[in-house]
């Protein structure tokens, strides 16, 4: 039986992939990222739970919240970066390690999650993105509505992706 050369080459190569696979000589268990579903269920803390119990959350709770959640990241050896307190929304970012160890997630499940849901909820006729689809409909010449829900309904009668407006982001300031 004779073998051209590019079919044993393909062949060799074949087989190196099913002795190689996916690895990589320096992955280690610790070093994969943990998935929600890995971790342990985390019970939000009292306070959580408390600012929470009225449906409903005002900007003490909201500031508070987030001062947990921050110290809570500080106990575990992560700074947040980029705290802007300036906004009805405390924007910020994490350290990507802070993410995988999972920090972040067990930090924000117990102390702040269910509270920046709720603050954002109330707040959606503020958001970043409803100013957004505004402009955007202003841009198309169109009046654009107050509330979130009527705002992104003038978007689907008037023909406008969502999508497009992207391209006045830099416009409206997040």
């Amino acid at each position: 039986m004779s073998t051209s050369i590019p079919a044993a080459l393909a062949g060799a190569a074949g087989a190196l992939l099913l002795l190689v696979g996916c690895t990589s000589p320096a992955a280690e268990a610790e070093s994969a990222p943990i998935t929600r579903a890995e971790l342990p269920a985390i019970s939000p803390s009292e306070e959580q739970q408390a600012a929470i119990a009225d449906g409903e959350v005002d900007e003490t709770e909201y500031t508070d919240g987030f001062e947990r959640y921050e110290s809570c990241m500080r106990e575990a050896g992560w700074s947040l970066v980029g705290v802007d307190r300036t906004g009805y929304l405390i924007e910020y970012s994490v350290p990507d390690e802070a993410v995988v160890r999972g920090d972040d997630d067990r930090c924000s499940q117990r102390e702040f999650a269910e509270i920046d849901t709720l603050w954002q909820l109330a707040h959606e006729d503020e958001s970043y993105t409803t100013r957004l689809y505004q402009h955007c409909l202003r841009e198309a010449g169109v009046d654009p509505a107050e509330d979130a829900a009527a705002v992104f309904a003038q978007l689907g009668e008037h023909d406008l992706d969502p999508k497009d407006c992207l391209v006045y982001a830099d416009l409206v300031r997040p």
